[in-house]
């Protein structure tokens, strides 16, 4: 994880953990996109606003874009979930082409990562969380972006690494128990 310069952190949405468990494994000063739904929460709403959280408007996703490729050209780190939300069933979901648009306009790498056991502990299908659960998170290696490469080439195969990604974790975890 390369501790300074433009990058774009990339991986699957779990559940309400997922923004801290990134921050923890990296230790890196973060900006973070998230969806409307996430200032909607009162007090939580409040303090996102406090943070480095680049707010998505709806209709007006392009703008919340912009902003974080104006963060990468500061040589700052974005983290942006391409699911676009929480998983419904703890599977991945259809990716975003929006991570593959940042990265390539600002010219910075992406690097992936996966988590597991966030959607048992506290997806979005649980009120509260649950204590005990372990969430583990693999970081990937990183993938320089070509600026002829298609955005939905990157983003299908990010897709795909965050994905093994994901099932090479969940193998570990039942190899453990």
């Amino acid at each position: 994880m390369p501790k300074e310069g433009r990058l774009v952190l990339a991986g699957n949405h779990t559940g309400h953990l997922d923004a801290q468990t990134v921050k923890m494994a990296t230790w890196r000063d973060l900006w973070f996109i998230s969806g409307p739904e996430a200032f909607q929460i009162p007090v939580w709403g409040f303090f996102l606003r406090f943070l480095k959280v680049i707010p998505i408007v709806p209709d007006k996703g392009m703008e919340a874009l912009n902003v974080a490729i104006e963060r990468l050209e500061q040589d700052e780190a974005v983290v942006i979930f391409p699911e676009g939300k929480f998983t419904q069933d703890g599977n991945i979901d259809k990716f975003h082409r929006g991570v593959a648009i940042i990265a390539k306009k600002a010219g910075a790498p992406i690097i992936p990562f996966a988590i597991s056991g966030g959607y048992e502990t506290w997806g979005g299908h649980i009120k509260f969380p649950k204590l005990g659960n372990k969430i583990k998170i693999r970081f990937g290696e990183k993938i320089d972006i070509d600026e002829k490469t298609d955005t939905r080439e990157i983003t299908s195969e990010l897709q795909r690494i965050v994905t093994e990604m994901k099932l090479s974790l969940e193998e570990q975890k039942r190899k453990e128990e």
